[in-house]
């Protein structure tokens, strides 16, 4: 990150309109910015086996602006190899929202997540964990009869309901 808080005298002889444009367009920032700036780098450098690194700190004080300055850094250390992989993403980033609620959704977070990586067709991805979806010895998908445990017996009514469940197989 380089330094760019020196004031320029210049500006005191300016009309009050050119120097409260430059206030508004100066961004001053935390003393520990670039702190943090480093320390994030690190830890995304160097992991150590962390998958999620949180950046906790008050509102205000710079947590856009080093996420931006971050990515920019990302971005222009792949560049020699986005030469060579086009597709590659350096840099995906979404910002996890606290919940009101107090129970975080890590189903939206890995949404949005997806999202940022531009996944196709998120919403049409099979959980092959949920009953009646598996993979068989040879990778096919294999879709259990639903029909057959789908049919039971109204004992209220006497009925035999019988439930379809569509499948989508794409």
């Amino acid at each position: 990150m380089e330094e760019t808080n020196v004031f320029p005298r210049e500006l005191l002889s300016q009309p009050p309109g050119v120097r409260l444009a430059y206030f508004q367009n100066k961004i001053i920032a935390h003393p520990r910015l670039k702190e943090a700036h480093n320390n994030l780098i690190n830890a995304i450098c160097h992991p150590a086996g962390a998958s999620i690194i949180l950046v906790l700190v008050p509102t205000g004080v710079g947590k856009t602006t080093l996420r931006l300055r971050v990515e920019k850094y990302l971005i222009e250390k792949a560049l020699t190899d986005l030469k060579d992989n086009l597709g590659g993403i350096p840099v995906a980033s979404i910002e996890a929202v606290a919940p009101d609620s107090g129970n975080f959704s890590w189903r939206d977070y890995y949404m949005q997540a997806l999202m940022a990586l531009d996944e196709p067709l998120i919403e049409h991805k099979i959980d092959y964990g949920v009953e009646h979806i598996r993979r068989d010895s040879k990778g096919r998908m294999v879709l259990k009869d639903k029909i057959c445990h789908s049919i039971h017996h109204d004992r209220k009514n006497g009925h035999l309901v019988m439930t379809i469940l569509a499948y989508q197989n794409i």
